[in-house]
């Protein structure tokens, strides 16, 4: 599982202005020899979570996720998903830009146990 970022211009970056707009793109391979299943239940792969230089959990990335029942979406190998997302440097909990430092965003899928991070820098 691996998630990028990249800039308003698709450039591949890990340092943005502030309220420059980041796209994280998620993808997720089987690389096993068996089929896997991940949950989706709102319309969405993951929840993006936000944490500060101390990693300390500041809130998650605000998405508007359709609410639906949850399914199991079977994943065979050598199968990707994939899910983009734009971020326009907020949380869900205070709706105010992010000041300038060092952030590390972890995707968390649903019914799995491995994350994908990546840090930022916000100038």
């Amino acid at each position: 599982m691996t998630i990028t970022a990249t800039d308003t211009f698709s450039q591949s970056s890990n340092t943005y202005t502030q309220g420059e707009l980041i796209r994280f793109d998620l993808i997720i391979t089987n690389t096993g020899v068996s089929d896997v299943s991940f949950m989706t239940g709102d319309g969405c792969l993951a929840d993006y979570e936000i944490f500060d230089e101390n990693m300390s959990s500041i809130g998650f990335v605000p998405r508007a996720c359709a609410p639906v029942i949850p399914t199991a979406t079977p994943l065979n190998p050598g199968a990707t998903l994939s899910e983009s997302v734009t971020w326009s440097q907020e949380t869900d909990s205070e709706e105010a830009q992010l000041p300038i430092g060092t952030y590390t965003i972890t995707a968390e899928v649903w019914g799995h146990e491995k994350n994908a991070s990546i840090k930022i820098t916000i100038i």
